[in-house]
């Protein structure tokens, strides 16, 4: 994440979820994951940070599983329109 870019969008992505009430499964994906580097990603936010280059399926399996236990959370509130998931505003 050169320059911090991905950093200054979690806190962005953090600041809406806390607007909207829910929490946003984020990955982040980095070639600089190095040792540390994880858990500065997810003391910033991230809920997952996977070296470049990744499998697929790595990814792939990395948000199902993140999206799975999003939708089990207290952070997944039912509401919005007509009772519809906020997830998917």
């Amino acid at each position: 994440m050169p320059g911090r870019k991905g950093y200054a969008l979690i806190e962005v992505i953090r600041a809406l979820d806390r607007w909207r009430g829910a929490k946003t499964p984020v990955v982040a994906l980095s070639r600089w994951a190095q040792a540390g580097e994880r858990e500065r990603a997810l003391d910033a936010g991230f809920d997952e940070l996977l070296p470049k280059p990744t499998e697929m399926d790595r990814l792939v399996e990395t948000v199902h599983q993140l999206a799975g236990d999003a939708r089990q959370s207290d952070e997944f509130q039912s509401g919005g329109v007509e009772g519809q998931s906020r997830w998917n505003e």
